[in-house]
This record gives structure tokens, sequence and C-alpha cells, in this order.
């Protein structure tokens, strides 16, 4: 879900037994990419 939401998905459907509670949690493991995307175009050395 991470790589899709960096590439411009904003959207999902998940299957019922899935727990979303947990894939978010999931989610928030990757706070930083080294590589730009849609949301921050700039790669990470040129953030600092």
């Amino acid at each position: 879900m991470g790589y899709l939401l960096r590439v411009g998905f904003n959207g999902f459907q998940f299957n019922d037994n899935v727990d979303l509670e947990k894939a978010l949690l999931l989610y928030k493991s990757f706070s930083v990419a080294y590589q730009g995307d849609v949301s921050e175009p700039r790669p990470l050395f040129l953030r600092r």
C-alpha cells in the first residue's frame, strides 16, 4: 500500500477479512523515502 500511495493511488478497496487498523500501522513504518514521489518530488539529498 505504501508504494501505491507514493506513485499516486489515493483509493483502496480491501477484503472484509483485512484488519484496516493493522494495515495502517504497517504503512506508518515508512516515514522517509530516498527518491521523490508525487507528494514530494525532490529526492532526500535535496531536502536536507
